[in-house]
């Protein structure tokens, strides 16, 4: 289980920074692929304990499903916020 939630994981990761790449400028990407993998960390390290206190008083997991559905629902709409930044035109003899 561990190698196929691990080859899962590796799977997704590089695509934050091709996201990332096509949504902002070059000098922003360390400091958004830095607080993406931040941000993730704290995802992982905060989810099993809260998923944990939640299963402790409800007894049940829906609640923790409905809310990983929700969080990933929002974390689509914000995504689908952002648009690409446009390609600078490079004019011949400007430089």
């Amino acid at each position: 289980m561990a190698a196929v939630v691990g080859m899962i994981y590796a799977g997704t990761m590089p695509l934050y920074a091709v996201i990332i790449r096509e949504n902002f400028p070059l000098r922003m990407m360390g400091a958004i692929i830095g607080a993406s993998a931040m941000a993730g960390s704290l995802g992982m390290s905060t989810g099993p304990l809260l998923g944990g206190l939640i299963y402790d008083r409800m007894d049940s997991y829906t609640l923790m499903y409905v809310g990983s559905w929700g969080m990933g629902l929002a974390a689509m709409l914000l995504l689908m916020a952002f648009r690409p930044f446009p390609a600078r035109i490079r004019v011949a003899g400007a430089d």
